[in-house]
Order: structure tokens, then sequence, then C-alpha cells
């Protein structure tokens, strides 16, 4: 994606493009990096990649679409071009010579919710941005089958979401408003997106009451929440193998990028518990 105005950003862009780049040159091959605007297409992206793509001779593309997916065009770009591709962290399905590489976000969501299922939980809130991609979809799949999968009757109540795209605080903000709208009541809280907990402390702290007094000490689940100091609230974090999945998007693209069938690769991603 286009270079984010955001430095957080960083740490996914940063460590997967070099974990692409090292994986290339130990296999012999060598890449050339393309910035793409990220929430919208222009022309001259289109142009810039076909000028470099005959220039160099390329023998394909891995393109890195984390969060949310906006490349239909791009998709069908590559596709007209007879370009082979791996696709990391999209919500894009899988097409014709067009690869998937991803962390398995059910799995991992499924055991993130188990964690605090075996520490006693079971009223366990789930706030998310906008479900607008596969992975904020497969991660609230894994939160709802752990919960059947142990007994406990799913709440849609429960489930606590914007329902539109936002900016992640934003999205922690709103939900903490939906949450005191409906005076739940819930136990423990699953945070689809960890930057989520400043804009959820923010609101409380804007309108404090006991209601959300009671949110704020609430044990956390989430993903992506990687402090040396961790929160006191953040109890489990899923922690994504982010060198492992470039490592793995060169590999698919080196050993399938001649086969017509589509390739869609799982990474495991740990589950690091931090002490509250």
């Amino acid at each position: 994606p286009w270079p984010e105005w955001d430095r957080s950003a960083n740490w996914y862009y940063s460590r997967l493009l070099y974990a692409v780049h090292g994986e290339a040159l130990v296999n012999g091959a060598s890449t050339v990096n393309v910035a793409f605007h990220a929430t919208k297409t222009e022309e001259d992206d289109f142009n810039r990649i076909l000028s470099l793509y005959n220039a160099v001779k390329c023998e394909g593309a891995i393109v890195i679409d984390p969060y949310v997916a906006t490349h239909e065009r791009l998709s069908q770009f590559l596709e007209k071009i007879d370009c082979p591709s791996v696709w990391v962290d999209s919500s894009l399905k899988a097409g014709k010579k067009s690869h998937h590489v991803d962390v398995d976000n059910f799995q991992a969501s499924f055991e993130l919710t188990e964690k605090l299922i075996g520490d006693g939980f079971e009223k366990i809130a789930y706030l998310s941005t906008g479900m607008s991609t596969t992975a904020r979809k497969l991660r609230f799949e894994g939160y709802k089958s752990a919960l059947e999968k142990n007994g406990i009757e799913f709440d849609e109540r429960y489930v606590v979401s914007p329902g539109s795209d936002t900016y992640v605080d934003e999205a922690g903000s709103e939900c903490a408003g939906i949450y005191a709208a409906r005076r739940l009541e819930a136990d423990a809280l699953i945070l689809s997106e960890s930057n989520m907990l400043d804009g959820m402390r923010a609101f409380c702290e804007e309108f404090p009451s006991p209601h959300l007094a009671k949110l704020l000490k609430l044990q956390i689940a989430t993903f992506d929440y990687e402090e040396k100091e961790p929160d006191p609230m953040i109890r489990y974090s899923v922690i994504q193998p982010i060198e492992e999945i470039g490592r793995q998007a060169v590999k698919v693209f080196l050993s399938d990028q001649n086969t017509s069938e589509s390739v869609i690769k799982k990474v495991p991603a740990e589950i690091r518990e931090f002490i509250s």
C-alpha cells in the first residue's frame, strides 16, 4: 500500500517486506517494490506497474494487502497481463494464477476465546471494527465457534461493532458507546484489533459512569499486541508470524506460479499470555 501517514503501520509493512526480500535472495530471486494506493486506485498506479513489469521482465507479483482489500481492479489488471500473483493477508477471492498466504485467523480467534473460557469467563463480549474483510469475519467466526464448542450460548447482543468501516481507535470508541447503550454486563472482552483499546478508553473517560468503569476493569484478549510493558487489561494476544508469512509467500510463488490451481496457505499464529 501507499506509505501511511501513521508510522505505527511500519511494524507490519517493513517486517513483511524485509522477509519477502530476504527469502527471495536466499532462493536466487530478486524483488522490485512498488507502492500502490491502499484505499483507491489511480490510473497512474497501473501505468507505473506495467512499465516496471515490462522493463524488469518480472515473472509475477506478491501483493501485500493488509486489513482492507480494495484491489479488485488490481487483481483484474494482473490477470489481464497474465501475471501470476500471491496475495498476502487479503480478502480477495483466489482465482486463476492467484494464490493466498495468510495467518489462520479462524483458528487463532478460536484458541484466543478458549483461553478466556479456560480462565472461567463465559459472558465474553466481542468488539470489532466493521467486518468488511475476510480476516475480520474469520476472527468473529472463530470466537463464535469456540463458545458453541464449549457449551456457551451465543448471544448476538454481545457482538459489538459499528457496522461500517472506520478508523480503529474510532471503532473502539463507538463500540464502548454501543456497549453502554445496551447495558451489557460482560466478564471479559475480545478486541478484533488491539488499537481499539485506546478509543474505548477515551470514550469511557469522556463519559464516565459506574457501568463504563466496570468495562475498563475487564480482562481482554486481542490481536497484535506486542508492547514491552503490557497493559493491565490485556491478558492474551495473538501474535502474527509476520516474517514467516512473508517467507511462505515467496515459497508459494516460486513453487506454484505455473499451476492453474489456486494455493491457499494458512500460517499458525502464536498466542502470548501476559501476567495481570
